[in-house]
């Protein structure tokens, strides 16, 4: 029995590789599209376990193997529409200062204005705010799409700053990061603090 024979069983082996390098050494965060993948290497394992034990030529079993993997890939490719990429806006009550929390729900408990591909989400007047998506992409959306809303509907951006290095302007309030929240290996919630920066200064030396 030649390794090559079984180019499927070699998929399966380098999804999981892939999987173990991006969780241990780039910590990355994974969502339903890699527990998918997981499945996938599943199947494609069971698969050659079965070839392993019928009689057919190492030909024949490598052009059914290529055309399992490459079918599903040839037809999503054909049938993929265009997709337009979803931004997400976070407003904040104007002059609203204090800490922010975003909890992580289901996506049909969250309350969202979208208009076309904008979406908005708002916290509310105690900084709260119900949110569903990867930890990473919401952190950068916060860091860049972040504004304060007043009743007019009139939108202020808000900086963004790392808590080592505030800003020399003091009177503008600015976001730093704070904890993160995790239960059973999964961000859970995200804290933030929007505020002055001499006031920021103050609470993460009164923390220390």
């Amino acid at each position: 029995m030649k390794w090559y024979a079984y180019p499927i069983a070699i998929t399966a082996y380098c999804i999981y590789v892939s999987m173990l390098v991006a969780g241990v050494f780039i910590h990355f965060e994974y969502s339903e599209n890699w527990y998918w993948a997981c499945g996938i290497g599943v199947v494609f394992l069971g698969i050659a376990f079965g070839l392993s034990k019928v009689g057919w030529s190492d030909e024949l079993k490598v052009g059914l193997q290529v055309a399992l993997i490459l079918s599903p890939l040839i037809y999503l490719v054909n049938q993929k529409t265009p997709e337009q990429k979803q931004v997400r806006i976070f407003l904040v009550p104007q002059d609203y200062t204090g800490k922010l929390h975003i909890r992580f729900v289901p996506p049909e408990e969250v309350r969202a204005k979208q208009d076309g591909d904008t979406v908005y989400m708002k916290f509310d007047e105690r900084g709260r705010l119900a949110l569903s998506g990867v930890y990473r992409k919401v952190n950068d959306d916060m860091a860049t799409r972040l504004f304060y809303a007043d009743s007019t509907g009139r939108m202020t951006p808000i900086r963004f700053a790392s808590a080592g290095n505030l800003p020399a302007d003091t009177s503008k309030a600015v976001l730093v990061a704070g904890d993160s929240e995790y239960e059973s290996g999964k961000v859970k919630g995200m804290t933030y603090i929007l505020d002055k920066p001499q006031h920021i200064a103050a609470r993460l030396k009164k923390k220390k």
